[in-house]
């Protein structure tokens, strides 16, 4: 690398972590001044200052976003009481767990991602449609599409984090007694497995709300700001 070209790092962080639709503009008029003469500790300040900047803006963008997601997500304790009551008092509950293992295994796993899944989904629904409906930009497709966009990110995440909230939720040897909770309690629950829930639920609704939700909604023509 010679001394007219910038760190490359900072350069792929720049492209890669920056958000905002200029970042060609600036990665250039950096390039331009670094060849000019400024320093390697000028151009990686510049370009940590426009990461955090560019962050920052999002954020503030999408400030209802981050709200809806962080309030939701505070809910979902009270969900897996409400799930859990349902599921123990079906018949199939118990017959899952009269299978052999591993199915008996697998079927929990796949019946507490669908309960996840059922959460997310209802919340994004509950965003998204107040917000298409107010202008007039309501499709099925379009619905879908957001919907599924939420999939990636609960498998990604799901292996660990979940795999130990279960764990730790499972009510045996943790001192949590499922038949005492309620779901109104299990909303002000600060207990290991109750936090465990909110923060796994938190980045797949930010991640399936964030891409979908754009800064100003189209409106149809003849519509007034």
């Amino acid at each position: 690398m010679s001394r007219t070209d910038p760190p490359f790092m900072a350069t792929w962080m720049l492209e890669h972590w920056a958000p905002g639709a200029r970042n060609d503009a600036l990665a250039g008029d950096l390039l331009e001044e670094f060849r000019s003469g400024r320093s390697t500790g000028w151009y990686w300040g510049q370009v940590l200052a426009a990461i955090v900047i560019g962050c920052s803006r999002e954020i503030l963008n999408h400030r209802n976003v981050l709200l809806f997601a962080v309030l939701w997500s505070i809910l979902s304790p009270s969900w897996v009481v409400l799930s859990w009551n349902a599921e123990v008092n079906t018949r199939a509950y118990g017959l899952m767990w009269q299978m052999d293992w591993p199915w008996s295994t697998l079927c929990s796993i796949a019946l507490s991602l669908a309960t996840s899944l059922t959460f997310i989904w209802s919340g994004m629904i509950l965003y998204l449609i107040p917000r298409m409906g107010a202008t007039r930009s309501f499709s099925v497709l379009r619905l879908g599409r957001s919907l599924l966009r939420a999939l990636p990110m609960l498998f990604a995440i799901s292996a660990v984090p979940y795999a130990l909230s279960l764990m730790l939720s499972s009510g045996h040897g943790h001192g949590i007694d499922w038949h005492t909770l309620t779901p109104l309690n299990a909303i002000a629950d600060l207990r290991t497995w109750a936090m465990l829930e909110r923060l796994f639920n938190l980045p797949i609704l930010l991640y399936g709300l964030w891409g979908v939700t754009p800064l100003h909604w189209k409106r149809p023509e003849g519509m007034s700001e």
